[in-house]
């Protein structure tokens, strides 16, 4: 092995573990920010699975397409059928808990109620905002 080649493998082994302390670093603030504060809960997911924007924008699309279905009285799906979409825009979690972060974070932002409200009558393991909102 050369110098320069043991030289830059030594410098991608310093950056890989760069990288390990900052992604651990990050869930840390994650986690403060998730017991530090209740706005923004959708972006904050986002963020933590390492969405893109484009992912980001796909999940919003989505909702509102079930949304608008809902108010036409197009769809009735059940929460196995739903739980499958956020999961094709965000691969790689999983998809009961990650349809149910979505759902349950859009709605605490005051968005998409009616999808909630289908998705829990449905079947999905989603709490009572109503309590946690007051009404």
């Amino acid at each position: 092995m050369t110098e320069g080649t043991h030289e830059t493998q030594t410098r991608i082994a310093k950056i890989e573990q760069e990288i390990v302390e900052l992604k651990r670093k990050m869930s840390r603030v994650f986690t403060i920010l998730d017991i530090s504060t209740t706005k923004e809960l959708f972006l904050r997911l986002m963020v933590s699975l390492d969405a893109t924007e484009s992912q980001e924008a796909e999940v919003y699309d989505l909702m509102a397409g079930v949304d608008s279905q809902l108010s036409e009285r197009r769809a009735d799906m059940d929460h196995f059928e739903f739980c499958d979409r956020p999961s094709k825009v965000v691969p790689g979690h999983q998809p009961q808990h990650l349809a149910e972060a979505v759902v349950t974070r859009l709605a605490q932002d005051g968005g998409w109620d009616q999808v909630y409200k289908h998705l829990r009558q449905r079947g999905m393991k989603l709490r009572d905002l109503r309590e946690e909102r007051g009404f």
